[in-house]
């Protein structure tokens, strides 16, 4: 795990952290539901609720 030489920081960024925020961003901006399950490529639209 790299840490990216942030002090302080208590948990590593992972690429599954990046992942998450890239979800997170496009659902925070109004990203329809089944776009974002395509997106994320989940199976089930359940996974993104």
């Amino acid at each position: 795990m790299v840490h990216f030489g942030l002090p302080n920081r208590p948990t590593p960024f992972t690429l599954h952290t990046f992942r998450q925020s890239s979800g997170q961003d496009h659902a925070g901006n109004g990203t329809p539901g089944h776009v974002l399950q395509k997106l994320m490529g989940h199976a089930s639209i359940m996974t993104i609720r």
